[in-house]
């Protein structure tokens, strides 16, 4: 889902008040101008994210798929505390199994589509496509998962973007829905094809380090 707002204010942080979410509302706690951005064109957000430690908020946005920034902010204070990353994202924002920016435990890395940047010197790589589905995310410190077609797999990537092994989860369809880095866990979203008209849904965590089945959803 895109959302689009006037460049005046393309990154909006919004909290929930009221202390119940039934009786609450919501309220706007800062706003983000995107730097150069014309004022009489809609900027869309792409994709947004909180750092683990929740100081900082990751965001791609822009005008349109050609066109797309991503920025680093800080949480408390983002018109005087930015940064943009110097990369081209290359995402569509409109896969819903695709989670388009993922941080390292440490924060120290980020994962925005296919490349992996490394904040302390913006020193980035890309993590091979090929038969790769959109969207990657951060299984550990040092691991990237990513959803291969053709076999399924999951493939896993260091933080040079190589890789250095496979899991196979099995012969249903499936998608990579989303990861704990801190765990090494995955979220798998599968389908289960009894026959043509008989088709399950259900979403499994597994283990990332060896595709052991913990719980199903």
């Amino acid at each position: 889902m895109q959302l689009f707002f006037g460049a005046a204010a393309a990154l909006a942080a919004l909290v929930l008040g009221g202390g119940v979410a039934g009786a609450g509302s919501l309220h706007k706690i800062w706003e983000f101008s995107v730097p150069n951005a014309n004022s009489g064109e809609p900027v869309g957000v792409f994709a947004v994210s909180f750092s683990p430690d929740g100081h900082r908020v990751g965001a791609v946005v822009g005008r349109s798929y050609w066109e797309k920034f991503v920025f680093v902010l800080d949480a408390s204070a983002p018109q005087v505390a930015n940064r943009r990353v110097a990369i081209d994202p290359e995402i569509l924002g409109s896969d819903k199994f695709s989670n388009h920016f993922s941080w390292s435990p440490s924060g120290q890395q980020i994962l925005v589509g296919g490349t992996l940047v490394d904040l302390s010197n913006e020193n980035n790589c890309s993590v091979p496509k090929g038969t790769m589905a959109p969207g990657f995310m951060f299984v550990g410190a040092t691991r990237v998962a990513g959803e291969q077609f053709q076999p399924m797999r999951l493939s896993l990537f260091d933080l040079d973007c190589r890789p250095f092994g496979q899991l196979d989860l099995g012969n249903d369809l499936w998608n990579l829905y989303d990861a704990s880095s801190e765990r090494s866990l995955v979220l798998i979203w599968r389908q289960h094809y009894h026959s043509v008209r008989s088709v399950e849904w259900d979403v499994a965590a597994q283990d990332a380090n060896s595709g052991k089945l913990l719980t199903r959803l």
